[in-house]
């Protein structure tokens, strides 16, 4: 190979790796993003969690009670969490057309992807876009992914299952349909991660949830995406049971140990939302655990779990905020302000998935008057 060939392929492989830095830094937070925008999604996002949660501690309990709140939360629990879509009369229909939806949805990503593609090697600044990419992303990992993960996930497993396109059907065992939800979930997964990765607001902005580290928003994404694996592809039986609540209880610990240890959150209201939030899940997993562990699913009713789960909630979220007090009483003020205003700190560490010290993330950070 010529030195000049050479040349151009070491050119071409590093702007393709820096491709990767710049794609993180056009979901850095828009500013124009309204503060009530996140808060609703960060709201849809929990719900959503909670659902999954209180569908499976019913799923797994076979001393079902006729108590009226229970009919109302195991319904409305698995419609939020939607686990059961491909049940009922209407499946086929229903289940057809939200993997029609699914798959514009993703010619949709592809499509921006394009988009910015140009925009990266042609060096022309299309801002539309990238604010567009940012939304899609934040909407994706806090409340898309998951419902991506369980409808396609559900449809690999079916034996005897048609969709209907456009008035054709499809077998869902057919070798396209399978492949296609294959790499659907794959690219689900590398967009949801890196979305929860790279998507949050380092700069104290207005918005209530700006923070210095993603690591809590990250594992929330973490705990939709292995706890769907558990529910489809998991061990049977008590197994299963097992398996999903030491993950959740596991999860939902470490990310009470990262809001107290790190405080990640700039403002307290971010703090006491998200304290709430991950008090509900933690009592839900741990009550579920043990229950699991030593108690037959036979003998207890998920309605008298739930309500030991109420009572104690207040009790938990009360010692979350003395807890938060506590912890933030010792820092000094400002003291993650200062941390963000360091450079190698916020590329390095903060953000750091891949190598982004490169003139395209600098200025990116520049542009936002940070430093």
């Amino acid at each position: 190979m010529s030195t000049s060939d050479r040349s151009l392929s070491e050119n071409s492989k590093k702007k393709s790796q820096e491709y990767l830095p710049f794609l993180g830094s056009t979901l850095i937070w828009q500013e124009s993003i309204s503060p009530k925008t996140q808060l609703a999604l960060f709201l849809a996002s929990h719900i959503q969690l909670f659902a999954i949660l209180l569908w499976a501690q019913f799923q797994y309990t076979t001393n079902q009670s006729s108590d009226y709140l229970a009919r109302f939360l195991k319904s409305a629990t698995t419609i939020v969490s939607m686990t059961e879509l491909y049940e009922g009369e209407n499946a086929q229909e229903l289940v057809s057309t939200i993997v029609i939806i699914i798959f514009a949805y993703f010619l949709f990503v592809l499509i921006l992807q394009v988009w910015l593609l140009y925009s990266y090697y042609s060096r022309k600044s299309y801002p539309a876009i990238e604010a567009t990419f940012a939304y899609v992303a934040e909407l994706h990992y806090q409340f898309l992914f998951w419902i991506i993960n369980i409808v396609l996930m559900q449809g690999l497993m079916l034996e005897s299952f048609s969709y209907k396109f456009f008035g054709f059907e499809v077998s869902s065992r057919h070798t396209a349909i399978i492949a296609i939800f294959v790499v659907v979930l794959v690219i689900n997964y590398i967009l949801g991660l890196l979305s929860a990765r790279f998507r949050f607001d380092p700069f104290k902005t207005e918005n209530v949830f700006a923070c210095w580290n993603p690591r809590y928003q990250l594992f929330s994404c973490l705990l939709k995406g292995v706890t769907s694996i558990i529910i489809v592809f998991g061990p049977t039986g008590k197994a299963q049971q097992i398996l999903f609540w030491s993950v959740a209880l596991g999860i939902c610990i470490y990310q009470r140990i990262l809001l107290l240890r790190d405080i990640p959150f700039f403002y307290y209201q971010g703090m006491q939302f998200s304290l709430i939030a991950n008090g509900f899940t933690t009592t839900c997993s741990t009550f579920c655990f043990f229950t699991t562990l030593f108690i037959d699913h036979e003998d207890i009713s998920p309605v008298t779990i739930s309500y030991l789960e109420v009572i104690l909630l207040p009790i938990l979220t009360k010692f979350s905020f003395s807890s938060l007090k506590l912890c933030s009483s010792g820092i000094p003020p400002h003291k993650h302000i200062r941390k963000i205003k360091e450079k190698d700190k916020l590329i390095k560490s903060k953000i750091g998935i891949f190598s982004l010290h490169n003139k395209l993330y600098l200025n990116k950070i520049k542009e936002r008057n940070v430093f």
